[in-house]
């Protein structure tokens, strides 16, 4: 896998019930992290995703931790403006999600030079 690859994961229980309140769907942005273990082939046939989610998107991803125990339908679709493809740390500003290099441990995201 060559790069990463940024995108809006849908995912919402397949049954569309949420007992705990929290909406049936969520909608964050997400990146697959650069190590080449991050798509997987399993098996039986299956495949496991592993997904970097920024600190900016966690109060929609953490809906997902509620439908641990459910079948889950997932959408992924492209960013419209792909992050990963802008120079090396820079960031949409304007969308508030920094790229993934700009990420400190905690999730907050290191300020660039020139930035006020």
């Amino acid at each position: 896998m060559a790069g990463r690859q940024g995108g809006a994961l849908d995912v919402a229980a397949v049954d569309g019930k949420d007992e705990k309140g929290m909406g049936e769907q969520a909608v964050f942005i997400a990146t697959f992290p650069p190590i080449l273990g991050a798509i997987r082939m399993a098996g039986d046939g299956g495949m496991r995703l592993q997904l970097d989610v920024p600190e900016s998107e966690m109060g929609e991803a953490v809906k997902v931790l509620l439908w641990r125990q459910v079948a889950l339908r997932v959408t992924i679709e492209p960013e419209k403006q792909d992050r990963s493809k802008q120079g090396h740390g820079e960031s949409d500003r304007q969308g508030g999600i920094p790229k993934r290099s700009e990420w400190q441990p905690g999730g907050q995201a290191e300020e660039t030079a020139g930035a006020n």
